[in-house]
């Protein structure tokens, strides 16, 4: 029985140690999904044409900027043909902000490389300028 407590005590402990590092850490990918999976999120919508879907992503929802995911898309898959595959490429973090990039592998163009920079609100990752 005092090993089941003393097992339960020291993971109750490391539990506690990792919760205080994430936290005071200011911890940027491990409680939410890293700048490059938002990325490559994104970017795998705009390649389907899912613009209101894709939106969800942005820190930015003006008409201006829905327009702009728009053509973004619209030109990608113009240009692209068939997208194979879409690999999010971690970056930099420096607090708040971050970037990141997609490398898109295409029929018709081979690899594209599209990058982003993102700001994180509310603790999670939103593109700002891609």
């Amino acid at each position: 029985m005092k090993a089941l407590l003393l097992i339960a005590a020291v993971t109750a402990g490391a539990l506690a140690v990792v919760a205080v590092s994430i936290i005071a850490g200011h911890d940027a990918s491990t409680l939410v999904s890293p700048p490059d999976a938002v990325v490559e999120q994104f970017v795998r919508k705009l390649a389907a044409g899912r613009y209101e879907v894709a939106r969800a992503h942005l820190a930015d929802d003006s008409p201006a900027m829905r327009e702009r995911i728009r053509m973004t898309s619209d030109g990608l898959r113009a240009r692209a043909g068939g997208i194979e595959q879409v690999e999010g490429q971690p970056g930099a973090i420096d607090g708040d902000m971050a970037t990141a990039s997609a490398l898109v592998t295409t029929r018709r163009a081979g690899n594209i490389t599209m990058g982003f920079t993102l700001v994180r609100r509310a603790g999670s990752w939103r593109i700002t300028s891609f």
